[in-house]
């Protein structure tokens, strides 16, 4: 890989008395912080793994403090999950700003790795020879994968680039070999980054069959022993036979269908997932009522008959909706509302180059302070009424979750309006504007 997709916080020398670079004192530091407390302990947790993360440390050392982090998190963070974070007396708005903390020290984790696998990256390191190499690269994939689960447990969106770069640092692994070599650091079922990425893509597929959130970690659980029946296939695979999904190992996203899969298809960065060997041990499994943990409770196993009778249904009559590459989106409730009551007022340009085809009719003074369209990106994402959308430019308005907002393409040369709610909204340095949106039903 010549090039390496990772974002990781910049680092400054000042002195920041936040960052616990002690192992020792962070190790007491842990065991003090007010667990009962969840409010304060995700506040202290979150300023000290930034300071961390912005002072340069050494590689090992590091990845010392890192281990401690997340020693902490499988024993206490983990558990801040919907059920316990409703039971506090703060506001709704504060639930929800806390679970969305919660999920970001996932995310603030994994920069700590990947901070420790761009400068072996850069410095041409072998992760074949040298393990803090390859541990970092698994510990990275890790804490993404728990960010990803965490987010489907408390219904957020998971943030932008997270699927990216997950799929970024298995095929650094997979450049070196490793992707199927065991992590000592972890005791965990999924100890190899290939089980990582199988286990994560089998998740996503079935966690719409999940009719609370609590379900989410049982059906990832359930899922955990059959994840090492898929199939991930490289290069050309024309087969379009059922129980194939396709990866885009360069795109912000999760499975598609086979029957998506776009010509030509011969990629270096595509991968074929084949689940249909775990559709039929799971099947296998259930008649026969084995004593397999993953089928001892009936959760379990109602979860699983689920995956599959969804897994099988999707596959014979579902057709995966496919986005154009590019569009434009209204913000707002006025503006949103403006283009899905006049869609009228958007039509096609003869003149490509301008916004992928479509152009705005000018407007009357008394529309124009609510007719602003931007231009935009589309990336998908594993679920299908969920889109992600780059804006290039700042959004100066202010926009909070579940805004309005009308997204616009083409469809047979003809403009489609599509409302839409914002689940969340990132500004990033270079001015660019990312959303999350969540479709509505037609």
């Amino acid at each position: 890989m010549d090039l390496l997709l990772l974002t990781t916080p910049p680092q400054h020398t000042a002195h920041n008395p936040m960052a616990q670079l002690n192992p020792k004192r962070l190790k007491v530091w842990l065991e003090q912080l007010p667990v009962m407390n969840v409010a304060d302990t995700v506040r202290h947790l979150q300023m000290a793994l930034q300071a961390m993360n912005e002072v340069p440390v050494a590689p090992g050392d590091r990845f010392k403090l890192l281990e401690l982090y997340a020693a902490f998190f499988e024993n206490s963070v983990s558990y801040y999950d919907q059920i316990r974070v409703r039971s506090l007396p703060i506001k709704e708005a504060q639930r929800s700003a806390l679970l969305q903390d919660v999920l970001w020290l996932y995310l603030n984790l994994a920069n700590g790795y990947k901070i420790i696998v761009k400068q072996f990256f850069d410095n041409h390191a072998d992760a074949g020879r040298e393990a803090l190499y390859f541990n970092s690269i698994f510990r990275a994939m890790e804490s993404l994968a728990h960010a990803i689960l965490y987010a489907r447990r408390v219904e957020e969106t998971v943030p932008g680039l997270t699927f990216l770069e997950f799929k970024q640092l298995f095929l650094l692994a997979e450049q070196h070999a490793v992707h199927n070599q065991p992590s000592k650091v972890t005791s965990c079922h999924d100890n190899t980054c290939s089980l990582l990425l199988k286990h994560i893509s089998l998740f996503s597929l079935g966690d719409a069959t999940a009719t609370a959130n609590d379900d989410m970690l049982a059906l990832f659980t359930a899922l955990e022993p059959y994840a090492m029946q898929c199939r991930l296939l490289a290069g050309e695979t024309r087969a379009q036979r059922s129980g194939r999904y396709w990866l885009d190992m360069l795109e912000d996203g999760g499975l598609k269908a086979c029957e998506q899969l776009p010509e030509p298809n011969i990629s270096p960065y595509l991968r074929i997932l084949d689940i249909a060997p775990v559709l039929a041990e799971i099947e296998t499994a259930l008649k026969q009522h084995t004593t397999s943990s993953t089928v001892t409770l009936e959760n379990e196993r109602r979860l699983l008959q689920s995956f599959v009778a969804s897994v099988r249904s999707s596959g014979r009559t579902r057709k995966v909706a496919v986005w154009p590459k590019t569009g434009l989106c209204a913000l707002g409730h006025d503006s949103a509302s403006f283009y899905l009551q006049h869609p009228g007022h958007v039509a096609q340009s003869a003149t490509i180059e301008v916004y992928g085809g479509i152009e705005v009719r000018s407007l009357g003074d008394a529309d124009a302070s609510i007719s602003a369209l931007f231009d935009c990106d589309i990336m998908s994402t594993p679920r299908t009424d969920e889109l992600v959308v780059s804006i290039a430019v700042q959004v100066d308005m202010p926009l909070q979750r579940d805004d309005l907002a009308a997204l616009v393409t083409l469809r047979d040369g003809q403009p489609n309006v599509r409302a839409a709610l914002i689940k969340s909204v990132e500004a990033y340095e270079n001015g660019h504007t990312r959303l999350h949106i969540s479709l509505l039903p037609v």
